[in-house]
């Protein structure tokens, strides 16, 4: 039991040096592509270009006309309860340019709307 916990506090102390390594490559204002494979990455890359761009919370507000607690309530939930235009506004303050193609894999035949919930919750 005592060797699962070390190992789980082991895991846990690797999660936080690579995010802890991540930040500080975001903050030194090296990074100038950041990775975006989907539209479901798409918060995580509006928080870390916030970062990258050594914008503070009030600052990004300052520039979408909004409190500082909103952008703060919006990372804290991954932009869950923003709009698409809103996201756009981000993205768009933020000077970021994006290129994506998006691919049609084969689809398989859903047969229930119980399989395209399950579709739409392994999406998220």
């Amino acid at each position: 039991m005592s060797k699962l916990q070390m190992d789980g506090c082991d895991s846990l102390i690797e999660e936080l040096s690579a995010e802890i390594k991540e930040y500080d490559e975001l903050k030194s204002g090296n990074k100038k592509r950041l990775a975006c494979h989907s539209l479901v990455e798409l918060p995580h890359t509006l928080i870390k270009a916030r970062i990258a761009r050594r914008l503070t919370h009030k600052e990004l507000g300052e520039m979408l006309h909004m409190p500082e607690q909103q952008i703060q309530r919006y990372e804290a939930t991954e932009y869950e309860a923003a709009s698409f235009a809103r996201l756009v506004d981000v993205a768009t303050v933020l000077n970021l340019e994006f290129s994506f193609m998006a691919t049609l894999p084969h689809m398989r035949e859903i047969d229930s709307s119980e399989e395209i919930t399950g579709e739409l919750e392994k999406a998220s």
